[in-house]
């Protein structure tokens, strides 16, 4: 299985902040890279107010796509799972200035790379946010 994302590693910088809210764990331990929010993440608020509010607003900002239980939203009703990504939901998303890659589910419109099934995962499609980046 990690073998098979080479392709996605190949083309995420180290460095980048990847947005897949199905798959905090395909992010740190399969592709080996940094998620741009997710609740796991969160508990890093208990210690430091900088990082609660850094994970507040990137949850804030992402709350069209991420499931309520994701964003830390208690306003909004809790769909637990993700939203379909849409081509204005990922245009909204990249234009965040610390976004890099989304990762989704869809087909969109603009650059992207496929990554086949996976049993038991649908394709997946990764997204660069800034041009130059990525595919």
């Amino acid at each position: 299985r990690i073998a098979s994302f080479e392709a996605f590693r190949d083309r995420i910088p180290p460095t980048a902040s990847v947005l897949y809210p199905a798959g905090v764990n395909t992010l740190w331990l399969v592709l080996r890279r940094a998620s741009y929010v997710s609740s796991e993440q969160a508990t890093a608020g208990m210690f430091s107010r900088a990082a609660a509010a850094e994970i507040t607003r990137r949850a804030h900002a992402t709350s069209g796509l991420q499931p309520a239980v994701q964003t830390l939203r208690r306003d909004v009703p809790d769909r637990g799972s993700p939203a379909r990504l849409v081509a204005p939901l990922r245009d909204r998303l990249c234009a965040l200035p610390d976004l890099d890659f989304v990762i989704g589910h869809e087909p969109l419109p603009g650059s992207r790379l496929v990554h086949p099934a996976l049993h038991p995962e649908p394709n997946l499609y990764l997204y660069p946010c800034r041009s130059g980046a990525g595919p």
